[in-house]
């Protein structure tokens, strides 16, 4: 199962997305990639994320900002995205991508609300595709809190620290969704 996060520069919450689902579930058939929607081509992750990241055990070496393309839209299972813009951005560079991209932080809300008898499969892998396909069905029930990611970049480390917590917090309910 292929996920892909998406924020803007493809330096700060779209490379901690990713990093923190690898190493979650990268064991478990899932492969995370990241990518963004102006992005700083080939640059690493900035230094207050790559900090934080490592802190949790999570690597950083080999990684490389990367541009979103409608390829990689399309080839993924599951989009998450920083920002409802960036939802927005993506689906419309692939429409088809609607019913499988959802923000962060709106994936996590949902991941707590749906029963977790309707999250089948043997494998984590076919789990969050379980749950992929049956969370649109509780957008309504989600309400309409918050659901886009601050961007930290070129700002302090308390506000880098602030993103990685909701990050770090929101990556572990999906997880728990899909492992219980």
């Amino acid at each position: 199962m292929q996920v892909l996060s998406v924020c803007t520069g493809n330096l700060a919450r779209s490379p901690a997305i990713e990093r923190l689902f690898d190493v979650a579930l990268s064991h478990a058939g899932i492969v995370a990639a990241s990518a963004g929607t102006a992005a700083s081509v080939s640059e690493p992750i900035a230094a207050p994320m790559a900090a934080l990241l490592r802190s949790v055990g999570a690597g950083t070496d080999g990684f490389a900002a990367r541009q979103l393309t409608e390829e990689m839209v399309l080839e993924s299972d599951l989009v998450i995205t920083a920002t409802r813009a960036h939802r927005t951005a993506t689906v419309q560079l692939a429409p088809a991508a609607v019913r499988y991209t959802f923000t962060l932080i709106e994936l996590a809300r949902l991941a707590l609300l749906v029963p977790p008898e309707q999250i089948t499969g043997y494998t984590h892998a076919e789990r969050l595709r379980s749950l992929v396909e049956v969370a649109p069905t509780y957008r309504a029930s989600a309400g309409h809190g918050p659901s886009s990611l601050a961007d930290p970049y070129g700002r302090n480390e308390v506000i880098y620290r602030r993103c990685f917590d909701v990050i770090f917090a929101s990556t572990l309910d999906i997880v728990k969704a899909i492992t219980r």
